[in-house]
């Protein structure tokens, strides 16, 4: 549409040709927006109301919208009732909100993701609906609201919370899940005890999706490189505990979904397990398992809460395993319970002394060899327990020119099952 200058008229000062035309112009400049879903009764009145046209700004794109009719409304039966008109804040399209009847009724409330266009004040046997039936309530205001799926094309500054209310459960079909937000659970297809995840609905370019564990016994294991997922080392994640979620970002360009963080996913294939039952066996040796260099993962996991094992490390293949303060050292920790954790740091006269000391607990052990033969390496190790308390970690010093490739678990009973992952350095 062709624009007019906004000239303000002023009848004490415009000509007698000026101020009319300046009224003309300023009309026609507040025209889009005064007209903009503006309600009115038809030109024949009847039980519908007449719509404008507008338009809708999404925050990425205008739509512009045609005028518009409600559909036919019933008059109340015994009492006055109040009516909305609305249209969606992304499509435009208008409906109606029925209000309840009363003695002196109050308006409906607007429910999400509409806009709020005009009441209408029914009385008990109309017949039609006339302007002076109808209350104009436009807001000219309705960007982009954070209910909706956002572009934010520049820094923006959030003061509250930002909050992502539960989309609900998602069910693998055939490998794959389709997100309609971005806080979901996952469950495996027909309750299945384990299934694969392997494809996730391409998204927009930096959607962003966590997911949790819906059921901890149904586990769903997020497969790398199978379909569009990739994990940053290059191994599968198993969601096996309600604890255990993972956060993904979509890239456009990879057309895949990547996987930024795991919360407890682990590995879904250890590099080793061992078991044990009834305290057989008592020792377990996991040899050859450990490479110079690299950063591995141990889960030690008992249901025996009177005590637990001491461990040792060997060089040589597991040929000997050193368990002498000599060949090296190690802070002692201690688990206390299930619910807390402490740690006192100490020379131990066997390497990793675990102390396992209420049922169904479980350790993590953490460590790193540097590979470097020339000097004493700093070294951390962190526990934690199935409750997912804060881990607890003390310092330990490893004498490098040990290439450690092995660990053995002394005095096992009751029973349990030990895993290694090998975990990135980073």
């Amino acid at each position: 549409m062709s624009l007019s200058p906004f000239n303000q008229p002023d009848y004490s000062s415009d000509s007698g040709t000026q101020y009319p035309t300046n009224i003309d112009d300023c009309i026609s400049v507040l025209t889009r927006i005064g007209a903009m879903f503006a309600p009115q009764a038809q030109d024949t009145p009847n039980m519908t109301v007449k719509v404008n046209a507008g338009w809708i700004y999404t925050g990425a794109a205008i739509t512009e919208v045609t005028a518009q009719n409600t559909g036919m409304i019933t008059a109340p039966s015994t009492n006055p009732r109040i009516d909305r008109v609305v249209v969606d804040k992304t499509t435009g399209t208008v409906s109606v909100i029925t209000g309840s009847e009363g003695a002196s009724p109050s308006a409906p409330a607007l429910t999400v993701g509409k806009l709020p266009v005009g009441q209408i004040y029914l009385t008990v046997g109309m017949t039609e609906i006339t302007n002076a039936d109808l209350t104009d309530e436009r807001v000219f205001h309705h960007g982009p609201s954070l209910a909706d799926a956002n572009t934010f094309s520049s820094a923006n500054t959030f003061s509250g919370k930002i909050i992502y209310p539960d989309a609900g459960e998602l069910t693998i079909s055939s490998g794959e899940i389709t997100p309609t937000g971005v806080n979901h659970s996952v469950d495996t297809e027909s309750d299945a005890s384990a299934d694969d995840l392997d494809t996730i609905t391409a998204g927009s370019d930096g959607q962003i999706l966590m997911l949790r564990c819906e059921n901890s016994s149904r586990a769903v294991t997020v497969l790398h490189g199978t379909g569009n997922i990739q994990t940053p080392d290059g191994r599968d994640i198993t969601l096996d505990n309600t604890r255990k979620s993972i956060l993904l970002k979509y890239d456009d360009d990879l057309s895949v979904w990547l996987v930024l963080s795991s919360i407890g996913g682990g590995g879904a294939t250890p590099v080793a397990t061992a078991s044990w039952t009834g305290g057989s066996p008592s020792q377990i040796d996991i040899n050859n398992v450990f490479t110079a260099g690299n950063c591995y993962e141990v889960h030690f996991e008992s249901d025996d809460a009177s005590g637990g094992p001491d461990a040792r490390l060997s060089d040589d293949g597991g040929s000997s395993f050193q368990a002498g303060a000599s060949d090296y050292k190690y802070g002692l920790l201690t688990v206390t319970s299930a619910g807390s954790n402490s740690v006192s740091n100490q020379t131990a006269t066997t390497i990793i002394p675990l102390r396992v000391l209420s049922g169904a607990a479980k350790t993590w052990l953490f460590f790193y060899d540097p590979a470097r033969s020339d000097q004493k390496t700093s070294c951390n190790i962190m526990m934690t327990n199935e409750n997912g308390d804060a881990a607890v970690g003390g310092a330990c010093l490893v004498d490098s020119d040990r290439a450690v490739d092995s660990i053995r678990f002394l005095t096992l009973s009751g029973a349990g099952k030990i895993s290694v992952y090998e975990r990135p350095l980073a």
